[in-house]
């Protein structure tokens, strides 16, 4: 039963500002990196088998980041079926003009829930069957609603796109690949003082 655990990324500006950065390739602002220096604690105990970043920049630099602290020397794997939801037109406006309308599906281009829930997916089905054993952990560092996908894959009757998720928070997943089920253990978890909570 190998443990996956979701990591999203630490703070952008466009986080700070409060704008949808979908596939804009920002990189982390100074309190980003800061967030996820301070986050590496959280795993410093655990035995670490792989890290796994999404290849945009600011998952790419919490990721590097995190192993930097966690003295983790093998290779960060990148997958680009982890990258963040496409907004289409929504993307680099505020959440206050835009986002009501991404839960409606009422924006051009936009990645429906169900196409990033089947990427997601179908990556962290491989994944835990790549380390399949019961005492292998898997970093995987990506993006807000990367993580909601998995969430609303796995659990629907308990969690929709609208879930709040804080910068470097973790989310932790249990993986039974015999039977190709997942659990849920725990969501938002984090250990910085210096939280952002935005899409």
């Amino acid at each position: 039963m190998p443990k996956i655990i979701l990591i999203r990324h630490g703070e952008t500006d466009w986080n700070r500002q409060g704008l949808i950065q979908g596939r804009t390739d920002n990189s982390l602002n100074t309190l980003g990196f800061q967030q996820a220096r301070e986050a590496a604690p959280l795993f410093q105990d655990l035995a670490i088998n792989a890290i796994i970043s999404s290849p945009m920049l600011r998952a790419k630099q919490t990721a590097q980041t995190l192993a930097d602290h966690l003295n983790y020397t093998d290779e960060i794997l990148y997958d680009s079926r982890i990258v963040e939801r496409d907004f289409g037109e929504a993307n680099g406006k505020h959440v206050d003009e835009a986002y009501a309308k991404v839960f409606t599906g009422d924006i051009l281009n936009l990645e429906t829930e169900q196409a990033i829930m089947d990427r997601v997916m179908e990556a962290l089905y491989e994944f835990g069957h790549a380390y399949p054993n019961d005492d292998q952990i898997i970093l995987v560092v990506a993006h807000s609603h990367v993580i909601k996908a998995a969430l609303c894959a796995i659990a629907p009757e308990h969690y929709t796109f609208k879930e709040k998720l804080v910068n470097v928070s973790a989310n932790f997943l249990q993986f039974y690949p015999l039977t190709d089920e997942w659990k849920i253990e725990a969501i938002n978890v984090t250990i910085t003082p210096n939280q952002t909570s935005l899409v």
